[in-house]
């Protein structure tokens, strides 16, 4: 069973006023090349509530978490596209994690967070 999650939110998506059930969270990687966090909610207000903005950049492309932390989405052949630049804080080894619910975070090996979409 999903573990239901509420919070307040505006017409910006910013936390106030009415509560708004969260059903989960999903982050993709979409063919155009935009790394997307969609919320999906009972009440069908689905939307993306975080991305790379990436989109349009070419297919192909991986999202890498590298040795020092940083996540790195880049083409087969390397070319760096977007990076949360990460790189030097905390302590290896990293971990990405995604919250069920809640939003992608990089977590060092004390589990501290190194790196959160939500605080970008």
């Amino acid at each position: 069973m999903t573990e239901q999650f509420s919070y307040d939110e505006d017409a910006f998506g910013r936390a106030i006023g009415k509560q708004k059930e969260i059903d989960a969270m999903e982050l993709r990687l979409l063919e155009d090349g935009n790394v997307v966090l969609e919320r999906f909610s009972g009440e069908g207000s689905d939307k993306i509530v975080w991305s790379t903005e990436t989109q349009g950049k070419g297919k192909d492309k991986i999202l890498w978490l590298l040795e020092d932390g940083s996540l790195s989405l880049k083409t087969v052949d390397d070319k760096e596209i977007w990076s949360n630049y990460a790189g030097g804080k905390g302590e290896a080894p990293f971990r990405a994690v995604l919250p069920n619910p809640g939003f992608p975070k990089v977590v060092d090996k004390n589990g501290q967070t190194v790196w959160a979409a939500d605080q970008t």
